[in-house]
């Protein structure tokens, strides 16, 4: 029992920031990508979106993906 994958923050990150990572990660989710695919290219996407931002790894590297990484739920209902 319990949950087969967790998105953990490992340091307390900017609302906005992490919320743009999140978004994003639910819409690669959404498209198909595995889970682990889905958050590199949230943050890629992060990175692309605010490129003065992001020269600093605070605002987008605290998330972490653990866990089974199978194809997203959404993509197959």
């Amino acid at each position: 029992s319990g949950p087969s994958s967790v998105m953990a923050s490992l340091w307390s990150v900017n609302d906005r920031s992490n919320s743009e990572v999140v978004h994003n990660f639910y819409d690669y989710m959404s498209k198909g990508k595995t889970k682990a695919e889905s958050l590199r290219l949230a943050k890629l996407k992060f990175i692309e979106d605010y490129p003065l931002e992001s020269s600093s790894p605070y605002h987008w590297a605290g998330l972490v993906y653990i866990g089974e990484d199978g194809s997203s739920p959404l993509h197959h209902q």
